[in-house]
C-alpha cells in the first residue's frame, strides 16, 4: 500500500546504509525528494537509481534553507524525514504512518522510538541510555513526521520547526526505527565522525532486522569491540 507522504531525504557521504535506508520506505510513500549536499564516497552513484538534485556542500547555516525548500515542494499534508542511514521495518513504518494520518488536525508532529545501533547492525542501546526529551518523554525518540505547514529553524545539527515540550501538538507512536548513528556511515571516513561517534556498549540483540537488511552481509562486531563495551559497562555500573 501506498502512503501520502513526502519524504524528505537530505544526505552526504552515506554510503554504507542510504541503499537500505531507502529501499525500506520509498515503496511505500507517495513522494520523495532527496538532496545530496557534497558526498565525496559512493552515495551519488547509489543515488542515481532515483530522482535526486545534487546541491554541492553547504554550510550548516544552510541547511535549514534547504529543509525549508523541500516542504515548499511538498503535495502531501505530511511528510517524513529519513535520513540515510535510518532503516525501517516494514510493519513499524506503515504502522506509523497509518497512526500519524489518523491524528486530529492540532497535531502538528509525530515521533517514535530509535534503536541506535553499536558495534553492528545486530545490537543496539538500552532505551533507558537515551536523553531526548520529547512531549514530556525521555530516552532514544525522533520525531519523524511533520505537518507541511511548519517550518524549519535554526542551524544544523539542532534545526528544528516545532515545539518539542509542546505536548498538545506532538503524538508519540510506540514503535521504532533502526538508526545507524553510532557506526561509520560512509567508505570514506575511518572512524565515527562530527556529533555522532562510536559508543561502546554491549547493546540488545536485535529480534527483529528490517527486511532490508536481512539478506546483507555486514560483519559482525569484533573481539576488541566486545571487550571494550564489556569494561565500559562496569564503569558506568560505577557511576
Amino acid at each position: 500500500m501506498m502512503y501520502p507522504f513526502t519524504a524528505h531525504i537530505l544526505v552526504r557521504n552515506e554510503d554504507q546504509f542510504v541503499k537500505y535506508a531507502l529501499e525500506s520506505v520509498l515503496p511505500y510513500i507517495s513522494n520523495y525528494i532527496i538532496y545530496d549536499t557534497g558526498s565525496t564516497d559512493k552515495t551519488v552513484e547509489i543515488l542515481k537509481k532515483y530522482q535526486f538534485e545534487e546541491k554541492g556542500p553547504k554550510h550548516p547555516n544552510e541547511i535549514t534553507k534547504l529543509r525549508n525548500e523541500m516542504i515548499d515542494k511538498t503535495k502531501t499534508d505530511w511528510f517524513l524525514l529519513l535520513d540515510g542511514d535510518e532503516v525501517w521495518n516494514k510493519d513499524q513504518l506503515e504502522n506509523y504512518l497509518k497512526f500519524t494520518l489518523s491524528q486530529p488536525k492540532e497535531i502538528k508532529a509525530t515521533f517514535l522510538r530509535t534503536r541506535n545501533c553499536v558495534g553492528d547492525i545486530y545490537h543496539y542501546r538500552n532505551g533507558t541510555s537515551g536523553k531526548y526529551n520529547i512531549a514530556g518523554m525521555t530516552g532514544h525518540l525522533n520525531i519523524r513526521a511533520y505537518r507541511k505547514e511548519v517550518r524549519w529553524a535554526g542551524d544544523y545539527p539542532l534545526e528544528h520547526c516545532v515545539d518539542s515540550t509542546d505536548k498538545n501538538s506532538l503524538a508519540f507512536y510506540d514503535g521504532y526505527y533502526l538508526h545507524m548513528t553510532h557506526l561509520k556511515r560512509s567508505s570514506s571516513q575511518s572512524s565515527v565522525l562530527g556529533f555522532r561517534k562510536r559508543v561502546f556498549d554491549l547493546g540488545i540483540k536485535s529480534d527483529n532486522l528490517p527486511e532490508v537488511l536481512q539478506s546483507a552481509n555486514f560483519p559482525k562486531r569484533s573481539k576488541l569491540y566486545e571487550a571494550i563495551a564489556g569494561a565500559a559497562a562496569i564503569v558506568r555500573n560505577l557511576k
